[in-house]
Parts: structure tokens; C-alpha cells; sequence
């Protein structure tokens, strides 16, 4: 009855007008051979911050559907939506970061709060379609996940497939006056997947191969960094992303580092080392850029960068 009862509060739209600038975009995401085929997250781009999204959904007049030409990839200890995708999980079991889910904001269990109604997803579970002419999957109106990311985007689902997925959905929520809008047969396809990445060749973090700029731009004067003389020249260090989403951390200079080697150490909050890198010249991506992988649990972490015995330390947030 409780769920019942909260679909028909987030459905509650009778007066809501039809969006004309909503849309979905395709990422491509980067699973790393993990496991076979491209793992994609289907989002929504509303127009302004100050929008929000309530509910996927399909009536008898507007259905949804999700379907693959290959079946969609399905991990054992995962299931129809983000609330399986537990991070300790996933640092022991790579292949369940790219199960096949449905969501609404969420990307893992971490106080996930989607609520379905009117699906029957053992098709999906099998690998096969997601089908509805009478459900939905939604939060409530005042979950903070309703709300966009830096670039406009909710994210509603993540496939893994060998296959091309294409879907039909209808969305619902609210513009920045608090009205309410739907949108009903917006598509979607992974051929037209995007690369996610900043766009702009101003800013530190630029991605040459990046055609959808997803909001995570970093400028020299984003913080007040601190400066460390590296060999002969002062630099001054960042981190970025951060939070940071994926495996990937870059350490930014803001010049070239006179430097044959440097020591990275990643601790948790309570002091614990749990990474420790070389940076030889290896590790470098770009002149005055330093890149690591590492898979961390969703938290709060210090880097530690050391050069002749002086530390210094900057936070990460690591965000899945």
C-alpha cells in the first residue's frame, strides 16, 4: 500500500504541460574489457539546474520499452535496478560495476531510494527487454537525486551489451517555477553514444576525444592551491576529476615538473594507506600531468605526494 500510494503521489501530474527541450543522451562508458560489449548510461538533459525528474513511466497510451539486438549483460549478484551495485562489492568483483540496470539518479546501493511499480523484470533479469504500458520507476519529489548533475543530466540507466540498444521512454517532473512537465516517446539508441569528458581546451582536464562536455572542467583558478618547489620549479598541484567517478585520477601541474620521480600515497580517513605509486615517467599523460588508476570505495580519501622527503596533501571524494 506504501508504494502504492507513493507512485500515485510522484504521478500526480494530471495538470503538468509537455516539455519541448528535454532529451536523453547516450554515455559511453569505458568498462575496460571487464566484460564483453560496451556498457552504456542512458541519460536525461533537462533544461536548467533548477529542474528536476520524478518518474520513468508508460500507460496504456505511451508504453516504454528498452530492447537490445544482443542480449543485455546481466551479472549474478546484481538485479533489475542500481540498489545491488554495492561498492565494497564491486571492489572485489569488477564485472558487477557494468551490470545491466534501471534507475533513477542512482548509480549504486548507497542510500538508493528508486521505487518501481508495474514492471515485471525477469525478461530484463534474463537479458532480454524492459516492457510497460501501465508503470513506472520513480523517487519522490523531495529526494535530492531528482535533481541534475554540473551538466543538466539524471542518470535513468546503465546497459552492457554486445548488441545496439535502442528505448522509448515517457519522463515527468518539475521546471524551475515548480511546475510540472512530462515528455512522452523521447528515444534513444547507443549508436549514438557520446563520449563524456571537458570539451574545452582552456581548462587542465581537457579530453581530446571527448564529444559531449559532461560539466567536469577544471580551471588553475578553481582552488587555492598550495605551491611545493618539485627539483627546480615551484608547481602547483591539483587533483581532478572531484570527485572523482571512475578509476582514473589525474595530478595537474601548472607548469612542466623538473622531476625523474615522485611518490603518491592515497589514505583512507582513518590514516590507513591503501595505495601507494611510483610517478615515474611513465605514469605521465601529458607534460605537466600526472595519471594513476585505482579502483577506490565510494568515500573521502588524502593524497599524499612527496618529493626529497616533503609531503603534501590534498582531499578526494571518490563518488560511484
Amino acid at each position: 500500500m506504501k508504494r502504492i500510494f507513493a507512485f500515485g503521489a510522484a504521478l500526480s501530474l494530471s495538470a503538468s504541460v509537455f516539455a519541448t527541450d528535454v532529451q536523453l543522451v547516450v554515455e559511453k562508458v569505458d568498462n575496460q574489457g571487464v566484460v564483453a560489449g560496451n556498457t552504456y548510461r542512458i541519460y536525461a538533459q533537462l533544461p536548467s539546474a533548477q529542474h528536476s525528474l520524478h518518474a520513468v513511466w508508460g500507460d496504456s497510451q505511451n508504453p516504454i520499452s528498452i530492447h537490445s539486438t544482443a542480449p543485455f549483460y546481466q551479472n549474478e549478484m546484481g538485479a533489475h535496478n542500481s540498489s545491488a551495485i554495492h561498492p565494497n562489492v564491486t571492489a572485489l568483483y569488477p564485472a558487477l560495476k557494468y551490470d545491466s540496470y534501471i534507475t533513477l539518479g542512482y548509480s549504486d546501493a548507497i542510500d538508493n531510494t528508486v521505487w518501481d511499480i508495474g514492471f515485471d523484470f525477469s525478461n530484463f533479469n534474463n537479458g532480454g527487454d524492459v516492457n510497460s504500458s501501465n508503470g513506472a520507476w520513480f523517487l519522490l519529489p523531495d529526494d535530492e537525486k531528482c535533481s541534475p548533475n554540473s551538466a543538466n543530466l539524471v542518470l535513468i540507466a546503465q546497459l552492457t551489451t554486445t548488441g545496439t540498444a535502442t528505448g522509448t521512454l515517457n519522463l515527468q517532473g518539475k521546471d524551475a517555477s515548480k511546475n510540472a512537465w512530462k515528455e512522452v516517446a523521447l528515444t534513444f539508441s547507443t549508436d549514438d553514444a557520446k563520449t563524456f569528458g571537458c570539451t574545452d581546451q582552456t581548462a587542465m582536464n581537457f579530453v581530446p576525444a571527448a564529444n559531449f562536455n559532461d560539466g567536469s572542467c577544471a580551471y588553475r583558478n578553481d582552488e587555492v592551491a598550495e605551491t611545493e618547489v618539485i627539483g627546480f620549479v615551484v608547481a602547483t598541484w591539483s587533483v581532478f576529476p572531484n570527485p572523482v567517478k571512475d578509476q582514473l585520477i589525474h595530478i595537474q601541474f601548472n607548469e612542466a615538473v623538473e622531476s625523474s620521480k615522485l611518490s603518491l600515497e592515497i589514505l583512507d580517513m582513518s590514516g590507513k594507506r591503501v595505495a601507494m605509486h611510483e610517478l615515474s615517467r611513465g605514469n605521465w599523460s601529458a607534460p605537466n600531468r600526472v595519471t594513476i588508476e585505482q579502483n577506490l570505495a565510494a568515500g573521502s580519501y588524502q593524497i599524499v605526494l612527496t618529493k626529497d622527503g616533503k609531503p603534501e596533501t590534498k582531499t578526494l571524494v571518490v563518488a560511484k
